[in-house]
């Protein structure tokens, strides 16, 4: 396998961990409740939707699981949490790249594409 199919393999594997255990998230690294409720309100587990997050934060960074588990990175701006854009440009919060994300959210979703429980989780 080459590298870039190892490195693939192994943040498939990671993202999958982290979905399987998302509420069990070290408490160092997962940012408090208060937090994402302030910063996500919309996100609900039981009541939020697959596609109101793809509406929020945009296609996924990676689907897992035929997309029972989707993860984003995501970065702080000046207009609160947003997608960390794949290819270096600018957004709404303040012209952050991939590489400038702090926070990663994972989602796992219901058969009904519901979101059964999620966590973000500080990413550097």
């Amino acid at each position: 396998m080459k590298a870039s199919g190892r490195a693939a393999a192994a943040m498939a594997a990671a993202a999958i961990a982290l979905g399987s255990a998302a509420c069990s998230t070290d408490r160092e690294t997962r940012v408090p409740q208060a937090t994402v409720a302030r910063e996500i309100p919309d996100l609900v587990e039981g009541k939020t939707t697959r596609d109101d997050l793809v509406l929020r934060f945009g296609p996924p960074t990676a689907e897992f699981e035929a997309g029972r588990i989707f993860t984003w990175r995501l970065v702080a701006g000046r207009h609160g949490i947003a997608p960390a854009l794949t290819g270096g440009g600018h957004d709404f919060a303040g012209g952050s790249s991939w590489r400038q994300a702090r926070f990663s959210l994972v989602a796992v979703f219901d058969p009904h594409a519901v979101v059964r429980r999620f966590s973000l989780v500080a990413v550097r």
